[in-house]
C-alpha cells in the first residue's frame, strides 16, 4: 500500500512508545492457541488513539509516497479500520502500527493500494551444500548476511551502531570532517578554545545561542544549513521538537546534528533506534562484453561506470553501491552490454530463439526495458505472471528494449506508448483532447505489444499446432485477414486457433492439407477432446479478458489523460464482447 503525503497531512508527527523488552515484540504477535486472532492486536488497539490516522486539512502538503504493509483489519463504534505496519520500528505510533479509516480513501490508501502474490519454492536450487548460498557466491558473510563469490573477503558494515541513539545526548552518530577555511565565524572565540572544548560536551549544549556564538567551531554553526526541513511549517510544530518524527522531517528546525541530518529515511532510521541494512565497499562485478572503470573497490552510493567493448552500447539503468556485491536499485538489475548494430535477425516459428535488436512493436511503439517494467510491476493488469517469473529468472537476457519472445506466439515488448491503431482495428475509435492524431501518448501502464504481423513456419511452431475452439472453422476463408497479431480478436485466434491460422494464414508446409483434415475432418470428434476443450475454453474466455484492457487499460488510463470519448462502430458488439463497464465510465 502505498501513502500519498499530499492526501495524508500529519503523518510524520505521531509518536508513541512502546516500553516492553524488545526481545518480546514478535513474540505478542503470533497466534499462540490457534485460535485465528494475532493475540498483541487486540491489546495493541486498547489505551489512547494517537495512532489513528485521519483525513486532515486540505491545505496541508507532504511531498513523496511512503510504502506501509496492511495487516488486518478492526472495527469497533468509531468506525472501521485497517491495521498498517509501517518500517520505523516499535517506537513508531503503537509498536510500529497505525489505524487508517477505511472507505473514506484516507492518504489515497484506496487508489494507490497493491497486492504482491508469492510463490514457496520446493526445490533445492543450484545451492552451495554447506552455507545454502547460490553456487555462484557459494561464501556466507555473516556480520552483513549476504553471500559472496569465492576468494572475495567479507567488507564491513561501516554503519554506525543507532540503537541508543539520542539526537541530544550521543550525536553525531556519523563521523565526518568539515573545512570552513578561514572563516572566522566558523570558528571558537579566540582565547575560548579550551572553555569551548570543556563546555561543548553534548550537543544539546549547542541549543544555547550564547553558547553556540561563542563556540561556532565546537557546534559547527557554519554547517547548521546543511541540515534542511521538508516541511515549510515545520516552525509551529518547534515545540514538539523532543518527538523524533517531528524532528526527522524538521531537520533545521529542530538542530539536528549536521553530521547526522540526511534524507527522511535516513533520519527515521537513525531516530527510531533502527539499525540501517548493511552499507559498504562493492567488489566490481563482472560486465559480459564490457567492463567495469572505476577504480578498484566502490564506496557505498558510488555510481557504477561501464565501458562496453566495440559494437555493444549499454543498457538498463544506473546503478550504485550498496555493498559487497550488491548494487542499487536492484542488485538483478546490473547494467549490460547490448549489441549497438541495426541486426533485426532472422527467426522461425514463434521467434523464441530471435536474439535481434528489433526495438520497435507492432504500430511502431517504441519498446520499453522489458526487466525494469516486470521487476517494477508496470505492466497491465492481462500479463501472465508466469512470463514474469521467466523473465526474472534470466535478468541478463531481458535488461534491454528489444523484441523477445517469452512463452508466446510471437516476438514481442512492452510498450508505455498508446497505439490507436491496434485500437481502431479492434473496432474502437480513440480521440483524445489536445493530442495530435500523430502525437504518441505515454501511458503509466506498459501493455505487452507483438513485434510481428503473424509467427512465422518451420521452427516447431506450426508443425503441432491445433485448434481448441469450435469457432476456428470459420477461419478457412478468413485467415489471411484475421491470424493478425495487430488487434485483439487477432491475438485471441493465433492463441487458440493455431492449426487454422498455420495452415490457411500461413500456408505452412509443415501442417499439411492431410493433418488439418484430420483434426477437422468427420472423423473429428469433440467427445474425443471433452476434457482438453473444457480446460482451453476456459482459456479462451481468459483471453476474451484482453477485451477488459479497453476498461483497464485502454479507457480508465485515457481517461486520466484527457479522453472525452470512446466511439465504437457498435454498442452491440462491444457489448457482446463482455465491455459494458465501459458505459460506467462515460463511454458515449
Amino acid at each position: 500500500m502505498v501513502l500519498n503525503f499530499e492526501m495524508c497531512p500529519n503523518y510524520f508527527i505521531r509518536n508513541s512508545t512502546y516500553y516492553e523488552n524488545s526481545d518480546d515484540i514478535m513474540s505478542k504477535y503470533q497466534d499462540h492457541d490457534q485460535d485465528g486472532k494475532i493475540e498483541g492486536y487486540q491489546e495493541w488497539l486498547t489505551g489512547e488513539w494517537g495512532h489513528v490516522i485521519e483525513r486532515g486539512e486540505k491545505d496541508v502538503k507532504l511531498m513523496g509516497e511512503h510504502v506501509v504493509l496492511i495487516v488486518g483489519t478492526y472495527s469497533d463504534d468509531t468506525g472501521d479500520y485497517l491495521i498498517v505496519r509501517d518500517s520505523r520500528g516499535p517506537l513508531w505510533m503503537r509498536r510500529g502500527h497505525f489505524l487508517v479509516r477505511r472507505g473514506d480513501n484516507t492518504c489515497g490508501i484506496e487508489t494507490y493500494m497493491r497486492t504482491v502474490s508469492s510463490k514457496l519454492r520446493t526445490d533445492s536450487g543450484p545451492y552451495d551444500p554447506v552455507t545454502r548460498c547460490p553456487v555462484d557466491y557459494p561464501v556466507w558473510c555473516e556480520s552483513i548476511k549476504t553471500c559472496t563469490r569465492q576468494g572475495q573477503a567479507c567488507v564491513p558494515d561501516e554503519n554506525p551502531d543507532f540503537r541508543n541513539y539520542d539526537p541530544e545526548t550521543t550525536a553525531p552518530a556519523y563521523k565526518k570532517e568539515w573545512d570552513f577555511g578561514d572563516r572566522a565565524e566558523c570558528k571558537d572565540t579566540p582565547g575560548y578554545e579550551k572553555t569551548c572544548s570543556s563546555m561543548v560536551t553534548t550537543w544539546r549544549k549547542c541549543f544555547q545561542k550564547s553558547l553556540a556564538n561563542m563556540c561556532a567551531g565546537s557546534c559547527l554553526q557554519c554547517a547548521r544549513d546543511t541540515c534542511v526541513d521538508v516541511r515549510d511549517d515545520c516552525e509551529k510544530y518547534s515545540k514538539f521538537c523532543k518527538v523524533r518524527a517531528v524532528r526527522s522531517v524538521c531537520a533545521f528546525t529542530c538542530q539536528m546534528h549536521p553530521n547526522d541530518c540526511g534524507s527522511i529515511n535516513n533520519n527515521v532510521y537513525l531516530l527510531a533506534n533502527i539499525q540501517k541494512p548493511p552499507e559498504g565497499s562493492c567488489y566490481p562485478p563482472m560486465i559480459a562484453n564490457g567492463q567495469v572503470v572505476n577504480d578498484g573497490m566502490l564506496k557505498t552510493g558510488d555510481k557504477l561506470t561501464v565501458q562496453c567493448d566495440p559494437g555493444y552500447k549499454l543498457s538498463g539503468l544506473e546503478n550504485f553501491c550498496i555493498i559487497q556485491d550488491l548494487y542499487g536499485p536492484d542488485s538483478r538489475r546490473i547494467q549490460t552490454c547490448v549489441p549497438d548494430v541495426d541486426n533485426w535477425g532472422e527467426w522461425t516459428g514463434n521467434g523464441a530463439e530471435y536474439s535481434g535488436t528489433k526495438d520497435k512493436s507492432l504500430g511502431d511503439a517504441n519498446c520499453g526495458n522489458t526487466l525494469f517494467v516486470v521487476a517494477e510491476g508496470l505492466f497491465d493488469y492481462n500479463f501472465d505472471e508466469s512470463v514474469g517469473r521467466a523473465v526474472m529468472e534470466n535478468p541478463g537476457e531481458y535488461n534491454n528494449n528489444f523484441c523477445r519472445n517469452t512463452r508466446d506466439v510471437a516476438p514481442w515488448c512492452f510498450s508505455f506508448e498508446l497505439d490507436k491503431s491496434f485500437y481502431e482495428r479492434s473496432g474502437i475509435n480513440v480521440r483524445i483532447e489536445g493530442i495530435d492524431d500523430t502525437e504518441k501518448l505515454k501511458l503509466p501502464k506498459a501493455t505487452q505489444k507483438f513485434c510481428s504481423q503473424t509467427p512465422r513456419c518451420d521452427g516447431g511452431f506450426c508443425s503441432d499446432a491445433v485448434d481448441t475452439s469450435f469457432e476456428c472453422s470459420a477461419l478457412e476463408k478468413t485467415a489471411a485477414r484475421d491470424c493478425t497479431l495487430d488487434y485483439l480478436d487477432g491475438i485471441v485466434y493465433w492463441r487458440d486457433c493455431r492449426a487454422s491460422c498455420c495452415h490457411h494464414g500461413l500456408k505452412c508446409p509443415e501442417i499439411s492439407e492431410v493433418k488439418w483434415k484430420l483434426l477437422h475432418g468427420p472423423h473429428f470428434s469433440p467427445g474425443l477432446v471433452q476434457h482438453k476443450h473444457t480446460v482451453l475454453l476456459q482459456t479462451v474466455d481468459q483471453i476474451h479478458g484482453l477485451k477488459k484492457m479497453l476498461l483497464n487499460h485502454g479507457v480508465t488510463q485515457l481517461l486520466s489523460h484527457g479522453v472525452i470519448q470512446l466511439l465504437s462502430h457498435g454498442v452491440t458488439q462491444l457489448l457482446n464482447h463482455g465491455v459494458t463497464q465501459l458505459l460506467n465510465h462515460g463511454v458515449t
